[in-house]
């Protein structure tokens, strides 16, 4: 297999370039993809400001035209209260500019497609628009109805109109679907009127029927009424009863048009609408394009495509308001008709355009009387955003290499030192690890001069070290050999002594130093016992419930003065892990439990099982824990020095080692009454 200069081979040379100085400098280099990032944070916190700075621009612009059109009542069609319904009582009169075909058939409509009112009543609903040419008017209505019908007794259209309490009645109930005729009420009797024509034709889920109607019946009050024979619903426009609410004919008003367009303020577009969101005038047009910079034609493809990508173009909607539309039935006019001033961002279909609007009520002394709606494209925010993003890409990337190979140029220096550092290192040691020769100085001031240094240090302080463990063996036994000659002095004064006393005394002494020097060793070798058990031992899954019950009767055995209870929310709990090391942890718990409660108290081990983790806790009432001291740390003992027993502080360390292995924590903490200490491993596996 070929091998590269450092014996690796070269297959792995891309591991070792992942892992090599030089590839970790260039993710770091990446932490400059934060400019753009922040310039692009930027640019969302302009554009949110320069929105709300719009909408409230528009919104004093639109309180401004509202002002002025509140002394104008008499311009306007009625009113109503806050909070009433908005209700279409009255028909708007568009304007034609050609003579429709008098046939029955929609197809001439299809320009008021968006001014027809909509009516619904029960299982009948119409679709009406009114249309004015010279002086003859014309009227469609589509009306759904699945149970028509014809003759004396069927279907039938009616039509009221009239000024003053003078109100005439029209009534269309042909025989057959054509042509139509309207009869009129005279005498108590319906009178053919051949001046009022139309036609009745049947459709797929109902009929339509298009009427021609004298200018002069629109000047006054209008309301139409649609009656099912079969069923008895009908369909009314506004109520025919009370001469009050009978609905009018409203059109475009000239007087408003006129002050409108002294107030409409440039790139803006305003509309005037009365209180049942007819439209009265509209002045100003909305840009069909947004202008963009100069510089953004000039930009790469992939750029201009990118930015549009990335630029937030939120809206509430997306429709299109056109310029010949007679009702604004839209959600910021309703709420402003309510008394709510409201504004919106809608996107124009088909384009990157974003609209924002702002609807404010026109208030007079008798109530609401309109609203005024003024709308205004984002474009001016969209120009604004391409040329700052424009900018920062372009400074971004020239940067962005700059400092890349800046910091590749210097990683390669930083690797050539450290290699010629690595090199020394493996020329000072032999492959048996004896350190043969030392280290040359650095006089670089920076980092690796330091650690080049450092590790010349290091290496003189490893060869003194490895020259102490040569000769180790023999200074142990050295050691080792005096109190063992002591033990055996006591044990030799035993045999010289006949005095029963004395000997008992050496005896006593002898055998108590062995008992210390045996329970000293056993402690220390516990640990790297316990850390050999880790690698070793299988886990198992047993019952923690049966372990430490059987425990507790180990321990009543041994301790039977002291009263120990055990308590646990499950009768079974099973998890996984070594059962040997959970018995040595409760060991620990419960020597640490006695050596420390108060004669006479109870000991309680308890085993909660809960959503997160199963607590194994045992609690003993003595001497509360000591201040800024970490029990389960190695080597640290609180106990008093009357105990008979050593305690070199690594029972507490143990535990912690155990609790740690079963993916879990020791814990330890003073009670709730401050009386004794709550010591025990909360296990973080589940349990079942």
């Amino acid at each position: 297999m070929a091998l590269d200069i450092d014996g690796i081979p070269r297959n792995d040379m891309k591991k070792k370039f992942r892992n090599s100085i030089r590839f970790k400098l260039l993710l770091i280099s990446l932490t400059l993809l934060g400019i753009p990032w922040a310039g692009y944070q930027l640019i969302l916190e302009t554009e949110r400001f320069l929105r709300t700075a719009q909408q409230e621009n528009l919104q004093i612009s639109a309180q401004s035209i509202a002002s002025i059109f509140s002394s104008k009542e008499e311009y306007f069609n009625g009113f109503k209260q806050v909070g009433q319904i908005i209700r279409k009582r009255n028909i708007y009169l568009n304007e034609w500019n050609h003579i429709p075909v008098l046939d029955g058939y929609s197809d001439d409509w299809h320009v008021f497609k968006d001014n027809f009112t909509n009516y619904e009543s029960l299982n009948l609903s119409a679709k009406v628009a009114l249309g004015k040419y010279k002086n003859r008017a014309f009227m469609l209505l589509k009306i759904r109805d699945s149970s028509r019908s014809y003759g004396r007794y069927g279907d039938k259209l009616e039509i009221t109109y009239g000024n003053k309490g003078k109100y005439t009645r029209l009534l269309f109930q042909p025989e057959t679907p054509g042509w139509l005729v309207a009869k009129v009420r005279k005498n108590k009797r319906w009178i053919s009127n051949s001046k009022i024509r139309g036609e009745w034709q049947d459709s797929v889920d109902g009929y339509i029927v298009e009427l021609e109607l004298p200018l002069k019946i629109l000047k006054g009050n209008f309301s139409f009424s649609i009656i099912d024979s079969k069923t008895g619903n009908y369909l009314q426009s506004s109520s025919q009863n009370s001469r009050k609410e009978i609905g009018r004919i409203i059109r475009k008003s000239d007087k408003l048009q006129n002050i409108l367009n002294n107030l409409t303020p440039p790139t803006m577009r305003a509309w005037i609408v009365d209180h049942e969101g007819l439209v009265l005038a509209k002045d100003g047009n909305l840009e069909s394009k947004a202008p963009l910079s100069t510089d953004y034609e000039n930009m790469p493809w992939l750029l201009k495509e990118f930015i549009l990508a990335i630029l937030p173009r939120k809206s509430d909607d997306e429709f299109n308001l056109s310029g010949n539309l007679s009702r604004l039935d839209i959600n910021v006019i309703k709420q402003a008709l309510m008394g709510r001033p409201s504004g919106l961002r809608r996107k124009i279909p088909n384009s990157e355009v974003i609209v924002a609007a702002t609807a404010v009520p026109i208030n007079s002394s008798s109530g609401i009387i309109g609203s005024v709606l003024i709308e205004q494209t984002t474009n001016a925010i969209l120009s604004i955003q391409h040329q700052t993003l424009q900018r920062i890409f372009s400074i971004t990337f020239l940067f962005f290499i700059v400092t890349s190979l800046g910091l590749l140029t210097f990683s390669s220096i930083l690797v050539m030192r450290i290699r010629k550092l690595r090199d020394s290192v493996d020329q000072a040691v032999t492959y048996e690890g004896k350190i043969k020769d030392k280290l040359e100085i650095s006089s670089s001031p920076d980092e690796i001069g330091e650690l080049e240094r450092g590790l010349h240090t290091v290496m003189k302080r490893l060869k003194e070290y490895n020259h102490y463990l040569e000769a180790m063996a023999s200074r142990l036994t050295h050691e080792m050999r005096t109190p063992l000659s002591m033990v055996k002095t006591s044990l030799d004064n035993v045999s010289l002594s006949k005095n029963q006393n004395e000997q008992n005394v050496y005896i006593k002494r002898a055998y108590k130093g062995t008992q210390r020097l045996e329970v000293i060793l056993r402690q220390l070798n516990e640990a790297t016992s316990l850390e050999q058990a880790f690698c070793q031992a299988d886990a198992e899954i047993f019952d923690i419930n049966q372990l430490i019950r059987n425990q507790i009767d180990t321990y009543c055995q041994v301790w039977p003065k002291i009263s120990i209870s055990f308590s646990s929310n499950f009768n079974v709990l099973r998890i996984k892990g070594m059962p040997d090391l959970i018995s040595q942890a409760m060991d620990k718990l419960i020597n640490n439990a006695i050596d420390f409660h108060n004669k006479g108290t109870e000991i309680e081990i308890s085993l909660i099982k809960n959503n997160s983790f199963l607590d194994l806790a045992i609690s003993n009432k003595g001497s509360l824990l000591p201040e800024d001291i970490d029990i389960f740390q190695s080597m640290v003992s609180e106990r008093s020095e009357s105990k008979s027993q050593p305690h070199l502080g690594l029972g507490l360390y143990l535990v912690k080692l155990i609790a740690e292995y079963h993916q879990g924590e020791a814990y330890a903490q003073n009670n709730k009454n401050l009386d004794g200490v709550i010591v025990g491993i909360r296990f973080f596996q589940k349990a079942n």
